[in-house]
């Protein structure tokens, strides 16, 4: 009896040191990046942030090279709903008239949550995550338990990456940007049920999802308000190579005519630059050809986008908001 509790202990002890030894890797922590923010501590009276998806992570990336008291909270795969969970548990991190800019592109609007991302348990309290699972949970704290192959990773570790930027080369070669996208499209169709992103036949499905993120938006955009933010709605560049995939009737229907019907309302700024010829045929600016921005993409869009904010009277300067 003794000894097996003895063994039961023993096999204890050896999980949770095998876990704790696993999370010192460089392989958990190149799982991380998406939250380095957040793991660093989000600083308070920030001045400016952005909420958004995957094109907001390398759109945003560049706040500490050009000197802007901003911080970078999206995650990769994000859907508004976790953005407004987000902004709702680190209001308190803005500072009163802080601009708030709600980063929306290609289908986001289409886009529901599916909760399978583990580092939201890192990011957000349990009562703040709509889709807060214990199993969730346990496997965000115990990785070993739930995906023993990672055991590897203490014996041949993998090489550690700095930001997300390191992720991608600088630029693809052509060919490989080309399949990259292509393959990206692939994803979007499969992932929403669409033939492509030229025809605006919509099923009851889409519909409801897209009604739905426009009711979670104007709740977003009246927090903001309430709290004394700016919020700005922004749709970041997209390269010719992406944009090809497009209609217009697409677009418009899907992102124009959604956020249109949000702010008319609430007089909230809307700056899109998926068309932007400054970047339509930029292709250095992107990390793959024409969705991520690399890192001098993300100086050029934050510079370009901090200049044009000026018309709606909003000036940003290195650590001051006028």
């Amino acid at each position: 009896m003794w000894w097996l509790l003895g063994l039961f202990l023993f096999i204890v002890i050896l999980f949770l040191t095998a876990n704790y030894l696993y999370k010192q890797t460089n392989n958990y922590s190149n799982c991380r990046l998406d939250i380095k923010n957040y793991i660093k501590g989000i600083p308070y009276d920030l001045q400016m942030v952005n909420l958004g998806s995957t094109y907001a992570k390398y759109a945003f990336g560049a706040y500490e090279d050009l000197n802007i008291n901003g911080c970078d909270l999206s995650l990769q795969a994000q859907s508004l709903e976790m953005d407004y969970a987000i902004l709702k548990q680190y209001a308190d991190h803005i500072a009163p008239g802080g601009v708030v800019v709600v980063v929306a592109a290609a289908c986001l609007l289409l886009y529901r949550e599916v909760g399978v991302n583990l580092l939201y348990y890192d990011v957000l309290d349990k009562n703040n995550n709509p889709l807060f699972e214990w199993r969730g949970k346990l496997e965000s704290v115990f990785p070993i338990f739930f995906h023993p192959k990672k055991i590897k990773k203490l014996i041949k570790d993998t090489k550690r990456k700095n930001d997300i930027y390191d992720r991608y080369p600088t630029n693809l070669d052509d060919v490989r940007s080309e399949k990259v996208l292509k393959d990206l499209v692939a994803v979007w169709l499969k992932l929403f049920s669409l033939h492509d992103l030229k025809g605006a036949d919509f099923s009851e499905e889409n519909r409801k999802i897209m009604q739905r993120n426009r009711e979670i938006l104007g709740e977003m955009l009246d927090l903001c308000k309430k709290k004394s933010f700016r919020p700005v709605i922004v749709v970041p560049p997209f390269s010719s190579r992406l944009n090809q995939y497009f209609s217009e009737e697409f677009k418009e229907k899907v992102i124009r005519q959604n956020i249109r019907d949000v702010v008319q309302e609430r007089r909230v700024p809307v700056l899109n630059y998926q068309d932007d010829e400054q970047f339509q045929n930029a292709i250095e600016l992107f990390a793959d050809g024409g969705f991520r921005l690399n890192r001098k993409g993300s100086q050029v869009f934050l510079s370009r986008l901090i200049k044009d904010l000026q018309q709606y009277g909003i000036e940003i300067s290195n650590h001051i908001i006028h």
